[in-house]
């Protein structure tokens, strides 16, 4: 029962994160058999609504926890424990590493999954931003990243399972699979789409991209924070609120204390940008009500290397060890 209850979770969250809608879980269980009882009752046990939000901030320990078992960016082939010693074993192996879906989720999950995770995890709205425009950039369309996906799963599918079966019986496995390495690159593509959903979603209206550069209001980031409810939503609520505000000027504070309208794209304070929203001095500059990321950082560099070392940091905490 807790394993099917928390298959069907893990099922919610990915398909909620992944088209950026509500799921509702509705678990039923009966009364326990007895011989002779021709008829159970059916209690109903559980009733739960999965928002996207939620969803995806959930999934992020189910994405590093295949980071952590690999010690690496998470393959979807790694998932599959195949005897290379067998004819069988070997064709299903070069048919995986071969498929063009697995192919396009590995890079995905390679160049963006760390980022989009951290980015989610510590509600870092205009770097959510940022990394889903380089993945919509990359893959062209939200669409197009859920159909390599459901790709990748049928790929796997056809692929298992491997047995010798003689009589009617199965006589050897040849292969198998680590869900766990599964449902982590599931996790990841699903983190990756939400963030590109993000970006589709406000693109235009207070979020502007231009040189491979996202440009947000201040006031929209409050809106894309609201959809980032990970454990450090309020400080980066609060973070984007006092920059808004005049209120550091009037204490003394002086402005100082603002984004300029220059900044370096490097000598990034990892503490700093996660405790300010992501808007870390050295790495945003601000022009007006709008702020963006150094052009050097925001593709791939600066920005990309502070979000997975700190996510790296953090998980280390929680998953023990010096791995991942």
């Amino acid at each position: 029962m807790k394993a099917a209850y928390r298959a069907a979770m893990t099922s919610s969250r990915l398909l909620s994160a992944i088209m950026g809608r509500e799921v509702e879980i509705v678990v039923y269980n009966s009364e326990p058999y007895r011989r002779g009882v021709e008829t159970l009752e059916i209690h109903k046990v559980d009733d739960e609504v999965v928002t996207p939000g939620r969803a995806a901030s959930r999934l992020v320990y189910s994405y590093y926890q295949g980071v952590h078992r690999l010690n690496s960016s998470v393959d979807v082939v790694k998932a599959v424990r195949i005897d290379r010693s067998h004819s069988m074993g070997r064709e299903a192996k070069k048919r995986l590493n071969s498929d063009s879906h697995i192919k396009a989720v590995n890079k995905l999950l390679k160049i963006h999954g760390m980022q989009a995770a951290a980015s989610v995890y510590f509600s870092l709205p205009l770097a959510a931003l940022q990394v889903g425009a380089n993945a919509l950039r990359d893959v062209g369309s939200v669409e197009e990243a859920v159909s390599q996906l459901r790709g990748t799963i049928t790929a796997l599918q056809e692929a298992m399972p491997l047995v010798d079966i003689s009589h009617g019986r199965v006589v050897r496995h040849y292969g198998g699979v680590d869900y766990d390495i599964v449902k982590s690159a599931l996790a990841g593509t699903a983190l990756t789409v939400y963030t590109m959903r993000l970006y589709r979603d406000f693109e235009g209206n207070g979020v502007y991209f231009s040189g491979g550069v996202v440009e947000a209001e201040l006031d929209t980031l409050e809106k894309v924070v609201e959809r980032l409810p990970g454990p450090l939503q309020f400080v980066s609520m609060n973070e984007i609120h006092r920059e808004k505000s005049t209120e550091r000027e009037e204490s003394g504070e002086g402005p100082a204390k603002y984004l300029s309208e220059s900044c370096i794209g490097h000598n990034v304070q990892d503490r700093n940008f996660i405790a300010h929203a992501g808007l870390e001095r050295n790495l945003a500059c601000r022009r007006g009500s709008r702020v963006r990321y150094h052009e050097s950082a925001a593709n791939g560099g600066e920005l990309y290397r502070v979000l997975e070392e700190s996510l790296r940091k953090t998980m280390r905490f929680l998953f023990g060890g010096d791995q991942g």
